[in-house]
């Protein structure tokens, strides 16, 4: 069972602003990519890649995602086997974000559809295949968006506890305590010289 989609909304929205700012730096028109055949050529290129081999191939799972034209489709879409782009969807980052669902099939079958692994591996993919102005973009609108990247941080803080835990506490180590002298008492009741040659030490 995969984990819960909980970031899908904050995914979208970072890239839809990291686009907009794309168009308006006029950065934009050369990631448009209108074919079919040449949105292909480019997939396979990064599939070859040695990037891509030793993150997301294996015995397992065969190298090779189709590019389909998205027709009847209103949303672009992505999975282990193929990818899917509507004429709107034709540009590079789109056809990063549908092939990173890919990767993340392949390496962290369990994991969101866009949680921490898939915007990291996004990340990477837009690094090697755009830039590295576009990936600092990204990233941007991604913390702006608070859109999580990395894998949440372990504290090695102590756990806090509240002011009526810690009274519990001490009522609990203080009848701890008095059971202790009690049990002592009873067994020197028990025997008077039990409690003198437990105290001695021989040397």
């Amino acid at each position: 069972m995969r984990a819960r989609d909980n970031q899908r909304s904050k995914v979208y929205a970072a890239e839809q602003a990291f686009i907009a700012q794309l168009k308006t730096l006029k950065r934009y028109d050369g990631l448009r990519m209108e074919r079919v055949p040449d949105i292909q050529a480019w997939v396979d290129k990064i599939l070859e890649s040695h990037q891509w081999k030793t993150h997301f191939t294996n015995v397992i799972y065969a190298n090779k995602v189709e590019v389909k034209d998205g027709r009847g489709r209103r949303r672009a879409g992505g999975g282990m086997w193929e990818i899917s782009l509507p004429k709107w969807a034709r540009d590079k980052v789109v056809a990063l974000h549908e092939l990173t669902h890919s990767a993340v099939a392949r390496k962290h079958p369990r994991a969101a559809a866009h949680g921490h692994e898939f915007c990291k591996i996004f990340l990477m993919l837009v690094k090697r295949w755009i830039g590295q102005w576009e990936h600092d973009a990204l990233k941007a609108w991604m913390r702006t968006k608070r859109v999580k990247f990395s894998p949440p941080r372990q504290s090695n803080r102590p756990r806090r506890i509240s002011p009526a835990q810690q009274a519990a506490l001490k009522r609990g180590r203080a009848a701890l305590a008095r059971k202790r002298v009690l049990q002592k008492r009873m067994a020197a009741s028990e025997d008077p010289g039990r409690l003198e040659s437990s105290s001695s030490t021989e040397y």
